[in-house]
């Protein structure tokens, strides 16, 4: 496999020239729900009546289209997203989170007297988590929730949050979508979730072929292409009919493959506190920059420095970082 690798020979790829004018960079379509962070210092065991003593937990708001798009949104990137959110405890810091975060919310159907979801999210010191989710069927998608074309027509991107695809009517209102930014000339990025490649790596992989951008992390790129071996993965990604992929490696980095061409971008070394969220922050920065004309090469340099500061911090949101100190630290490697 490619591992250091010079700019020159680096895949290339750049968004048609007629997107570059549109005022949206990034829409986003998925789930939104408050985090409940526990950190542990091991995981409890089953059974009994064990005690183990915890720090207070941390509250964020989360969800991969939230991050994606209040990551981009914190880096300067123009973005809305479309999701249904309630009025309740789990909700209304959501919302907030998108005023902070410079989200444009009204394409979010907030439906009254509803909590919202929430997910309880345990953490230990090696950055593994494990969840407990309340998923409100009352803010699953529907086709009814999309936007009209024009809001489509205005976007250089739409990106599609893999773990709305369960519920049959959420993955009409994901194809509905597609089709609406297709006609829109809207590229399309899509982010598997390993309960998807697990279930349905078919479907999955069906997806991906009607998608512009893809990304996945090891064990999504091995389910979606029925394959054991990461260069069988990529290799097949190279045919699948997506302009671009991102196959996301943690510690190992990523792989950028073209249908002409596969690049390698080493992971940043910092220190973890937990990896939540750190692939919707690389998700973030290496759509954002291609918005705006950067080269994928330096694209996709700082998703992974992204992925790597989203790190530092307590659940998806709580590390607040911006594209100058994405930019510091690929500075600092080099240095």
């Amino acid at each position: 496999m490619i591992r250091k690798q010079s700019k020159n020979l680096f895949p290339e790829f750049h968004f048609p020239t007629v997107l570059y004018d549109r005022p949206f960079d990034i829409i986003t379509l998925g789930n939104a729900m408050l985090e409940m962070i526990i950190s542990v210092s091991e995981w409890p065991g089953a059974g009994g009546q064990h005690d183990q003593p915890i720090p207070l937990p941390t509250y964020s708001a989360g969800g991969c289209a939230t991050n994606v798009a209040c990551f981009a949104g914190r880096f300067g990137g123009n973005v809305a997203m479309i999701g249904r959110l309630g009025d309740g405890r789990y909700s209304q810091p959501i919302m907030e989170e998108y005023y902070r975060s410079g989200v444009d919310t009204a394409y979010i159907r907030q439906l009254p007297n509803t909590e919202g979801n929430l997910l309880i999210i345990m953490t230990n010191p090696d950055g593994d988590w494990s969840v407990l989710s309340y998923m409100d069927p009352n803010l699953e998608l529907t086709v009814a929730d999309l936007p009209d074309n024009e809001l489509f027509q205005k976007s250089k991107v739409l990106h599609i949050d893999g773990f709305t695809l369960f519920a049959d009517h959420q993955k009409r209102a994901v194809e509905q979508a597609m089709v609406q930014a297709r006609e829109a000339g809207c590229l399309i990025s899509i982010d598997a979730s390993v309960p998807m490649a697990e279930s349905q790596p078919d479907y999955l992989a069906k997806l991906f072929a009607r998608s512009d951008i893809v990304f996945a992390n090891r064990f999504e790129s091995l389910a979606a292409t029925k394959t054991t071996k990461v260069e069988e993965a990529i290799h097949i990604f190279q045919k699948v009919g997506s302009k671009l992929c991102f196959l996301k490696m943690g510690a190992e980095g990523s792989y950028v493959v073209t249908p002409q061409n596969i690049g390698h971008v080493p992971a940043y070394e910092v220190e973890v506190v937990d990896m939540v969220a750190a692939g919707d922050a690389y998700i973030a920065a290496s759509l954002l920059n291609l918005c705006q004309g950067v080269s994928l090469f330096d694209s996709a340099q700082r998703g992974s420095a992204a992925g790597a500061l989203a790190c530092l911090g307590v659940g998806s949101l709580s590390a607040w970082f911006t594209m100058e100190e994405i930019e510091a630290l690929i500075a600092h490697r080099q240095s």
